[in-house]
């Protein structure tokens, strides 16, 4: 749009293609936000008797759902540039058995608060999963030298083992929280780029069912190894403990966690990747 706007600046006359050009630029800017303000119209959040979660929202497409609490696989908490000026965010769910949206997607069911405030996604994140206090969730950040790949967001990026849950961050503009149960994880990756190899460090993904991946991002590689086997242990004895437990705490992995990779099941020439399942 601003091309076109610039081209009619410039030569003062409009043309078929310039007038659809910007129409089309025009509705798509406009349409976004009056989308988003029609489908998350009305939300209302309550629990049953049984403990699941019921969504109602629309105005002039009204939705009803209903979440079981132990098919939550993952909690997602945004915060987007501009609404940090006013102390906003939005808590997102993976749920087993619905298709995770694409980002920018509006079709997808998968809101837990479509805009609210830091107290109420404490309390919302501790509803949903239980234990977890959003405000005592710390983060490490990756190693200095992968400045060279992240000049900006450093800063933001980070990962942390709780008591129960994995909590990884990221972004520049819209910051990204993301909170995966141990129980729900259903394998572990390490993956190793080109320009990762260069600089020794990895990138651990934990997978649950369905769900969008919590990566923890250019951690050094020995660091990556004891992480992911960390991660894969924790899932074990999440497994064995649920439900009828809450499961035992666990202490970070130190530093200096001993540190044996296994060998690779898969790679290829522009990454390196292993896959180490948890046992169940």
């Amino acid at each position: 749009m601003a091309w076109v706007i610039t081209q009619f600046v410039m030569e003062g006359s409009w043309t078929f293609i310039g007038i659809a050009s910007t129409v089309t630029a025009m509705a798509g800017v406009l349409l976004q936000p009056i989308r988003r303000v029609l489908r998350d119209w009305s939300f209302r959040l309550a629990r049953d008797p049984g403990g699941r979660l019921m969504l109602h929202y629309g105005l002039t497409e009204t939705r009803s759902q209903v979440v079981p609490l132990h098919r939550v696989q993952a909690v997602r908490i945004t915060w987007p540039f501009l609404w940090r000026l006013s102390g906003w965010l939005y808590l997102q769910l993976d749920v087993a058995g619905y298709e995770a949206p694409d980002r920018g997607n509006d079709t997808g069911s998968d809101r837990l608060l479509p805009v609210g405030d830091q107290h109420a996604a404490r309390f919302l994140v501790g509803t949903v999963l239980p234990g977890v206090d959003l405000a005592t969730l710390a983060t490490t950040p990756p190693p200095a030298r992968v400045r060279w790949l992240h000049p900006i967001g450093l800063r933001f990026m980070g990962v942390g083992l709780h008591q129960d849950v994995l909590v990884t961050r990221q972004g520049r503009l819209a910051r990204e929280m993301t909170l995966v149960p141990y129980a729900r994880l259903q394998s572990v990756r390490v993956v190793q780029g080109p320009l990762q190899r260069l600089l020794g460090v990895a990138t651990v993904y934990a997978d649950a069912a369905g769900a969008r991946s919590g990566a923890a991002r250019d951690r050094d590689l020995a660091e990556a190894w004891a992480l992911a086997d960390e991660l894969a242990r924790r899932a074990r004895e999440a497994r064995r403990a649920a439900p009828s437990s809450p499961g035992p705490a666990y202490a970070p992995v130190p530093p200096d966690a001993a540190f044996a990779p296994p060998p690779a099941v898969g790679q290829s020439a522009d990454d390196t990747y292993w896959q180490r399942p948890p046992q169940a």
